[in-house]
């Protein structure tokens, strides 16, 4: 996010310079649209089946918002271009703001030695919850 403004998602893609991979919803954004890997991060969920259940739902209703802002009408067509271009009229403008409050929920219980973590930005979010001690044991390479 620090080397492009512009891209607001809730994960980040590390891109290779010089190369050429135009996602037709980015398209007109103003970024990096080299090749890319995703980078989904790994957060904490609570251990109270209702207080993950409210994190996740906050963070989904925010995504969707999120999202929703970021449709590219020009990329649709028929009748989805058309919901595309209402939904973008009537979502609040402020993408960093929401972006920074789906980010603030996703991080709730960073703090806590949580027994699962789930990957929030995830398309499968809802199953993406996995045991910790899977990730205990990871080792950083280079």
């Amino acid at each position: 996010m620090s080397t492009d403004p512009e891209y607001l998602y809730l994960f980040d893609k590390i891109r290779i310079n010089n190369t050429l991979f135009k996602e037709s919803y980015l398209a007109e954004y103003n970024i990096n649209h080299g090749v890319f890997i995703d980078i989904f991060p790994i957060d904490n969920v609570s251990d109270k089946k209702s207080e993950d259940k409210k994190q996740f739902n906050s963070f989904i209703f925010l995504r969707h918002m999120f999202m929703a802002k970021y449709l590219s009408v020009k990329a649709r067509k028929g009748k989805k271009k058309i919901i595309a271009g209402l939904i973008k009229y009537l979502i609040p403008n402020n993408t960093k703001k929401i972006r920074n409050k789906a980010f603030d929920i996703m991080c709730k219980y960073d703090k806590e030695k949580t027994k699962k973590v789930r990957i929030f930005p995830s398309t499968y979010a809802k199953k993406d919850v996995y045991c910790r001690k899977f990730f205990d044991e990871a080792e950083d390479h280079k």
